[in-house]
């Protein structure tokens, strides 16, 4: 789900606009340039019906919209939920039955070494998602 969820993303033109490639799992490179955005996997939870695994699952995903201003990092999350909020569909070998915004929240970051800051806006997303093959 992961590497096709990244797939989904970079292919779309509104949030190519504000971050080009720059969407990387777990960690941005250090020095890495802002806007971006940080994705973490945060929970994932098959879904059973009285049967057995429906091979579904519903994961949490943390985007974390970076950016060096507070604009930078708004423009970043909202060109996010303009693609991602309520999609369906397939991607690469993953099929995806909704993605829906369940928090958001924002904040400032400091670099630990002082050397650097950044704006973020954290969104939560409820991601269900099963295999196709």
């Amino acid at each position: 789900m992961e590497l096709d969820l990244v797939d989904l993303l970079l292919a779309a033109p509104a949030l190519q606009a504000v971050v080009a490639d720059r969407i990387k799992w777990d960690v941005l490179p250090q020095g890495g340039i802002r806007p971006a955005i940080v994705l973490y996997g945060i929970a994932g939870v098959p879904d059973y019906a009285m049967s057995g695994p429906t091979g579904l699952v519903s994961s949490v995903v943390q985007a974390d919209c970076q950016g060096a201003t507070k604009a930078d990092a708004l423009a970043a999350a909202s060109a996010l939920k303009s693609v991602l909020s309520g999609y369906r569909g397939d991607v690469g070998s993953t099929r995806f039955g909704g993605a829906f915004v369940t928090a958001e929240r924002q904040s400032f970051s400091r670099a630990d070494d002082g050397a650097g800051a950044w704006h973020l806006v954290s969104l939560d997303f409820a991601v269900w998602h099963g295999s196709l093959a």
